[in-house]
Formats: structure tokens, sequence, C-alpha cells
């Protein structure tokens, strides 16, 4: 019985170490804001900074014209990421445009720069712990609020290898062990 009993743990703990180094998350969404700096033309119902959190669901936050919103994920994240932008009516009579930017360690790199013309997906290189949104938005493109975030999606970074490597032994340890005891 024992050895059953350890090569069911020995299998678990297997599997659970091959999880944790390779399993991860299909995406990230936004969990907080962690600045919001409001732009002109922003009415109170869409100044709520919570309504840009978790996946899409309608609500959203605008930025203003020339405002901007720092976003963490509850961890590092890398790409691809995906910005549901929220614009009612015609795209093209309502332009709005967003600068993004990726921060690691409170470092910002330029990312690139998104219309709501645009599918709102977003590549770049790297790591980082927080996205910044900053409204670009055309004086004059018939916007009166900037661009609106209905929700932000990014891809978890990886675990490391090592990580998931010392499971793999520990539990490859365990399964010795049980393997010693029975004979």
């Amino acid at each position: 019985m024992t050895g059953l009993i350890g090569k069911s743990l020995f299998g678990a703990l297997a599997a659970l170490a091959l999880s944790a180094a390779s399993g991860q998350a299909a995406v990230l969404y936004a969990s907080n804001v962690d600045d919001y700096t409001q732009g002109t033309g922003v009415v109170a119902s869409r100044a709520v900074t919570a309504k840009a959190l978790g996946a899409a669901d309608g609500a959203f936050l605008s930025l203003g014209l020339g405002g901007s919103a720092t976003f963490s994920f509850g961890g590092l994240f890398t790409a691809p990421g995906a910005i549901f932008e929220v614009t009612f009516g015609n795209v093209k009579k309502h332009k709005e445009a967003v600068d993004v930017f990726g921060i690691l360690n409170g470092v910002a790199t330029f990312i690139g720069n998104l219309t709501n013309a645009q599918n709102g997906v977003f590549n770049f290189i790297g790591k980082y712990d927080q996205l910044r949104l900053v409204d670009t938005s055309p004086f004059g493109g018939g916007s009166t609020d900037g661009y609106d975030i209905d929700a932000i999606s990014v891809t978890p970074a990886a675990v490391p290898l090592p990580a998931g490597g010392l499971l793999l032994l520990g539990a490859l340890g365990l399964g010795v062990a049980s393997r010693r005891r029975r004979g």
C-alpha cells in the first residue's frame, strides 16, 4: 500500500512541478489603477477608475483629452496585450488615440500609439509591471472625452524555469525515498 501511495504522490507532485514550470493563465486583466490624471471633457460617470478593471463588460473609464492612467496586473507581464476601447457611434467621426508605455521598476518605455479605429492589440519586447496610457486624441477630432478604456489584457510573464525545476527535483526525490522504504 505504501508503494502505491508513494507512486501516486510522486505522480501528483511531478504533474504539479511541470504545470508550475510551463502552465500559465492565458491573460491577465488590469487589477488596479495606480494613477489617474483626468483630462478635459470627462463627465463624473466616466471618471470611475474601477470601470477599467477586469474583463470587458461595457463599463469604461474615459481618460479625457490629454489625460492618463497607470495600470497594474498583479505581477510581471509581457506581450501581446489588448486594450478594449469603447466608442459609441462612428469611430471615424470620434477620433481617439492613446500612447502606450510599459513600466518596469518605475522606468517607462514607449511601446506605441493606438487609435480607436484599430483592434487595440499591441506587441512589445520585454517584461513590465505596469502599463501607462496617455490620451493623444486630436483636438477637433470629434472626441469630447478622449480615449475610453473598458478593459486591458496582457500575457503573464513565464515562471522562471529554476523554480519549476526545483519543484520537479523535489517530486523526484520523494519518489526515490518511497521506493527505498519499500525495498
